[in-house]
């Protein structure tokens, strides 16, 4: 989550003894997929929760879109931008494999579970349906 980069972002300021070279691609704590995902939200939001796979151009207009109406918002054009192209290259790549133990290591703390972020940002969630 949004917590546990930035979290690494200052692990490698103050605790650059940590990391084993000057770029670091760390895993992320959980592996999941979109189905996956999609029943934990509706397990946590209470509603109904689907997966339903588009394009990247789909998704970065649909993205867009949202910041357009939502400025100041969460997503900014650059962000669906970057966001739709990650997500590409996960569908076609695959995802790399969690680590929870070395994202642990490198944040001095358990990294928060989607489950956990989703159930703490409920309330958010509810609030842009």
């Amino acid at each position: 989550n949004g917590t546990d980069a930035a979290e690494v972002a200052v692990a490698a300021l103050l605790h650059p003894e940590r990391f084993d070279g000057p770029i670091c691609y760390p895993n992320g704590a959980e592996e999941l997929n979109h189905h996956d995902i999609a029943e934990i939200l509706t397990q946590e939001l209470g509603r109904q929760i689907t997966f339903q796979s588009i394009s990247r151009d789909e998704w970065r207009r649909e993205l867009t879109d949202l910041s357009a109406t939502h400025p100041g918002g969460v997503v900014n054009p650059a962000m669906a931008a970057h966001i739709s192209n990650v997500g590409e290259a996960v569908a076609t790549r695959g995802a790399p494999s969690a680590d929870s133990a070395a994202l642990s290591s490198l944040i001095g703390r358990a990294p928060v579970s989607l489950r956990d972020f989703v159930r703490d940002q409920h309330l958010t969630f509810d609030a842009n349906r």
